[in-house]
């Protein structure tokens, strides 16, 4: 049996409902209504090619159901196989759009699942073929119930896109023949394109079962999966409430399921192997207690990994555990970043992801620290007890104060557990740029080019004014309020002492040790630059930004505090996204510029997740559902590790009483005593609402019809139906119901239907128990048409022969046409028959069940003529094919050709004013003039006037004689006959010498075929010349008898002398006469 290779998906995706008010009303609600699905878009796509685009609806009997949540899947996919698959929301039309493909050849089939408020839950199979690249497209299309019940019979189809003119064998082959047993072979009937086959489901099982069918081109195939109706533990299955989390612990359960795939409890206690590969951490075994079906554990999840189930007599099953690992960064900010001693400053903490603010719900904790509590800390106080701080971030953001004391440089580092860590450096007192510059230029313009003066440069010179400003925003990239600091100081030159000690720190020797002069660069002296932050003294500084677009205090003063203060802050804020820059300006100072970006947060919020789980007919308290918090991606979150605390949801449902869950971790378990199958809404502050069908299997929930993609016009085909339960498990094989539908014919005996209309055909079937709503496409074939004309143009009043010739036989024909017409006998052909010359347009018709009509249009041009037919025969029959036949003709032009022509002889005439015709006499040697006929009446020989009034046919006849000669001997009847006459010859006998020799006849030579001869009598049909010779031999006979007479005479005689009274004479001629008679008999 094939294995099923099932693609990762995310949960189901729940969308945001109607608030809490409306849960009272929910459960009231009637019986949620069937849901059905249908797939609209090309199936079958070709490797390697772009991915196909396929539309998914979700339908209702009831209307339309609005926004539906789907989950979808690819099983038994190649390898390559690539689907948009996994949770979404269709359209408030109820219509989703996916694309697909692979780059090998190969079939699986789309999964979905879907959900929709006030309806029941589907699930809906289709099956996708993907061709070889560049391969024979399918010639054919398979199509068999996609679930069938164990035990029972069912049909399928296989669908040629072309009708069979000889009819077709295909073969058929089932993938697992103990499961699913399929017949050998099926026949399209000539003509057809449909092949009906049947099926016997065997064996339930998990995996689908293909059948493979051939017809004179590339494979075709078609799954199903079997279903049984007894329950009994067959496999393992593993769910959680999402297979990605955040979170490092879930929630997951081990199920014992039946072969279809719904729960099954266990005759006896047993035993469950647990194997976590990856970064996973389960126990090794958990156990469903006898009587029960599923056992719950909990799973660290450190990372990416598997868990695997194996259970006695049992499929194993495993799920794979995706850790998401958010790219949220850490950042902080200490403004102002250089402060003086004994004062304080400002750190703000906030958090990043892919260039966004992030945003959390709740208070995400964290701490601070200060690596010199000497330099800076986070108490006014106790410099031993303000190492660190607590850090609190509310919507991504926190500030504190940092307190300075004695110059030097701090490091402020920020921690927040499962995000990261930041550090910022804050210095304190008067600093110097470790580079030199020109005197009086702007070198440490940046503080971050600046490090700790030495004690030599502490005090600012004396009588040092303010003379710059610095500013900075923080946070940098926020999503909400954010704070400008200015803060005031004063820059100059090192000198002195100060610059001697910079110079033996930094090992540059600059001014020679001395501290007094600069070296020169270019004429222009260089020196190190000492930057002093000033106190606050009233000073007032305005703000000014561009673009505009943010809103903040026009001005502010810096004063004086409790502690002392070196800088003053503005509050700003963004009212819309972009890149902002500050100007900060105050009287005899100048501007400070601090720019700063507003960009919408990186995620909305987190939701609150309803996970139905697996749940057993028979009622009895159990765990029917998780209900879990999500973040935007919908991977688990734990409640506490995003809020820092529990989330209270108010759960309720029909048949079970509103109450709080606690959810602590990934998940808290909802459980009830369900007697039906209902909708579970739960409700949580700030996550919004989450729902979920919790469907009981095995309990009929409405019916499910399955018909063939693709059906021939006006021929059977089978189609299923069963009563299913909540997850579309057929249950039993459904009777007869009501079926509304336009243009299909239903025989609920037999179970099959006929369209009697092309195009998409929907019907909907009202059941008992719900209703269903399907379509089918329907085609017709297409009838190939050729119109050919018997001539290049007709003539008035003589019928027109226009032969029809269609791809298919037995069509019948429709003719549109401005001149009369009629069909030719049976035949495809037609006569039309124009009056007047003209060019008329003919359109013809072909149609034939079962095939889209085809249109053909002739354009018949009719001329106006006469026609000219000259001709001769012999009475032999015979064409002759003379060539002295004189015929003048003359048009209306007054033009006169006379000329001889060669017979026979037509021609059309459009301008003829007269004409005559002469033949001659006779025509070679054997055939005389008889007559000449002109339209059937006779003519005497010489020019023939013919009339021009129309058709005229001439015809000569030659009287044909034969000649019969004869050689060899005296034979009568030889001579001239007439062509046809009887021919009798008679040969008569010849005496060569008298009363001696005789010529005899013996036969005839040259015959004709056919002669009848009788003795020396021969007679045949003068049907042409013959020469004949009569046959003759010599007959020696009379002198022989002489002979013998005298021999006898002399005989007699000397016996009249001995005994007298005999005449010699008489005795001599007695003896010849018996000699010559006794030779003639011979």
């Amino acid at each position: 049996m094939a294995s099923t290779a099932r693609l990762a998906c995310a949960a189901l995706a729940l969308a945001l409902c109607a608030p809490h008010a409306a849960l009272a009303q929910d459960a009231a609600d009637a019986p949620p209504a069937p849901l059905s699905l249908a797939a609209d878009g090309d199936r079958s796509h070709e490797a390697g090619s772009s991915p196909q685009s396929l539309t998914l609806r979700a339908l209702s009997g009831d209307g339309a159901v609005g926004e539906a949540r789907l989950r979808l899947e690819l099983l038994d996919a190649p390898r390559s196989a690539y689907c948009t698959c996994g949770e979404a929301t269709t359209g408030a039309d109820g219509t989703f759009s996916i694309e697909w493909g692979a780059a090998e050849a190969g079939a699986m089939t789309l999964r979905v699942e879907a959900e929709a408020d006030g309806h029941a839950p589907a699930v809906g199979r289709f099956a996708l073929t993907v061709t070889g690249a560049g391969s024979e497209a399918p010639s054919a299309t398979i199509w068999i119930p996609p679930s069938m019940l164990e035990g029972h019979e069912y049909e399928g189809v296989v669908v040629a896109a072309e009708a069979r003119a000889q009819g077709a064998r295909i073969l058929l082959t089932s993938g697992d023949p103990e499961s699913l047993e399929v017949d050998r072979e099926a026949i399209i009937h000539p003509g057809d394109n449909h092949a009906i086959f049947g099926l016997r489901a065997l064996l339930a099982g998990a995996d689908p079962v293909g059948v493979f069918a051939s017809i004179s081109g590339p494979l075709v195939s078609a799954e199903s999966r079997i279903y049984s109706q007894n329950s009994v533990p067959s496999r393992l299955e593993v769910v959680m409430a999402s297979n990605s989390t955040i979170s490092d612990e879930v929630t997951a359960y081990v199920f014992a399921l039946d072969a279809n795939g719904a729960p099954a409890r266990v005759a006896s206690e047993t035993g469950v192997r647990l194997e976590a590969a990856g970064s996973l951490e389960a126990p090794a075994s958990a156990v469903i207690p006898e009587g029960g079906f599923h056992a719950r554990l909990a799973v660290r999840v450190n990372g990416d990994g598997l868990l695997h189930a194996h259970a006695t007599g049992l499929e194993a099953a495993g799920q794979a555990i995706t850790k998401e690992r958010r790219d949220v960064e850490l950042r902080i900010g200490v403004a102002p970043e250089h402060a003086g001693e004994d004062g304080h400053a400002t750190y703000t903490v906030w958090l990043e992801e892919g260039g966004r603010p992030h945003s959390r719900h709740g208070v995400l904790a964290g701490q601070v620290h200060t690596d010199s509590t000497r330099v800076a800390g986070f108490l006014p106080v106790s410099p031993e007890n303000s190492e660190s701080a607590a850090l609190g971030l509310r919507g991504g953001v926190a500030s504190g104060t940092v307190y300075t004391r004695e110059a030097g440089e701090a490091t402020i580092t920020a921690t927040v557990p499962d995000v990261g860590t930041a550090t910022a450096r804050v210095l304190v007192g008067a600093a110097y740029s470790a580079n030199v510059a020109a005197q009086g230029e702007d070198a440490a313009a940046d503080s971050g080019g600046l490090e700790p003066a030495p004690g030599e440069c502490s005090a600012a010179p004396s009588g040092a004014e303010v003379d710059g400003m610095r500013a900075w925003v923080h946070p940098s990239l926020t999503s909400g309020p954010a704070t400008l600091t200015v803060a005031q100081y004063h820059d100059s030159a090192a000198h002195g002492a100060c610059a001697a000690a910079i110079d033996a720190r930094e090992g540059t020797g600059d001014d020679e040790g001395t501290g007094e002069d600069c070296p020169e660069r270019d004429g222009v002296p260089e020196c190190h630059a000492v930057r002093h932050p000033m106190e606050a003294d009233g000073r007032r500084v305005s703000l000014s930004v561009s673009p505009p677009g943010v809103d903040y205090d026009a001005s502010v003063e810096l004063l004086h505090g409790s502690l002392r203060s070196f800088a003053a802050s503005f509050g700003v804020l963004a009212r819309d996204v972009g890149n902002y820059t500050l100007a900060a300006t105050a009287t005899n100072v100048g501007t400070a510029l601090a720019n700063f970006s507003a960009a919408p947060p990186s995620q909305p919020g987190h939701s609150l997740r309803v996970v139905p789980l697996r749940v057993a007919p028979g009622g009895g308290m159990q765990d029917v559902a998780l209900v879990s918090v999500a973040g935007p991606g919908g991977a688990l979150v734990g409640a506490r590790e995003a809020f820092g605390r529990p989330v209270e949801a108010t759960v309720a449902g029909a048949g079970i009483p509103e109450r709080t869950l606690r959810i602590s971790g990934d998940s808290a378990v909802l459980r009830a005593d369900l007697g039906a199958s209902t909708r579970v809404t739960a409700t949580a502050p700030g996550l919004g609402r989450g729902t979920a069908e919790i469907a009981i299997p095995g309990v009929v929930a409405g019916v499910d019809l399955a018909l063939p993609q693709s059906v021939h016009l006006h021929e059977e085909f089978p189609f299923a139906m069963h009563l299913v339960d909540s997850f579309g498990t057929p249950l039993s094989l459904a009777g007869e119901a009501a079926v509304a539908a336009s243009g299909l014919d239903v025989d609920w005996g037999a179970r099959r239907m006929s369209a009697q209309r092309s195009g998409n055909v929907t019907l909907s079937v009202l059941a008992e128990h719900g209703a269903h709503e399907g379509s089918v496409a329907v085609f017709a074939n297409t009838l190939g048409l050729d119109v050919r004309a018997s001539a290049a143009t007709a003539r008035t009043g003589t019928p027109f022969r226009i032969d029809v010739i269609a791809s298919a036989p037995d069509i019948g024909i429709d003719v549109s046409s401005p001149i009369p017409w009629e069909r030719v006998g049976a035949s495809t052909s037609i006569d039309v028959t124009a009056a007047v010359p003209g060019t008329f347009p003919v359109t013809i018709t072909a149609s034939k069940r079962g095939y889209e009509p085809s249109h053909e249009t002739l354009s018949v041009t009719v001329e106006e003529y006469a026609i000219l037919d000259v001709s001769a025969e012999g009475t032999d029959g015979r064409a002759l094919g003379m060539r002295n036949v004189t015929l003048v003709t003359r048009a209306h032009d007054g033009a006169a050709p006379e000329r001889e022509i060669s017979l026979p002889w037509r021609r059309e005439y459009r301008d003829l004013a007269s004409a005559e015709v002469e033949f001659p006499q006779s025509h070679g040697g054997s055939y005389a003039l008889l007559e000449v006929t002109v339209n059937g009446e006779g003519h005497a020989g010489g020019p023939i006037a013919l009339s021009t009034g129309g058709d005229t046919v001439v015809r000569a006849v030659y009287d044909r004689s034969v000649t019969v000669g004869v050689e060899g001997g005296p034979v009568s009847g030889a001579g001239a006959h007439a062509y046809g006459s009887l021919v009798t010859l008679v040969a008569e006998p010849v005496e060569a010498v008298p009363l001696l020799a005789y010529g005899v006849f013996e036969g005839w030579e040259g015959l004709p075929e056919g002669a009848a001869v009788e003795g020396n009598t021969a007679a045949f049909a003068a049907d042409g010349d013959v020469s004949v010779t009569a046959l003759y031999r010599q007959d020696y006979t009379g002198a022989l008898v002489a002979a013998l007479a005298a021999m006898a005479g002399t005989a007699l005689w000397r016996a009249s002398r001995r005994h007298g009274g005999v005449s010699p004479a008489w005795a001599l001629g007695e003896a010849a006469r018996r000699v010559r008679a006794r030779a003639w008999n011979r």
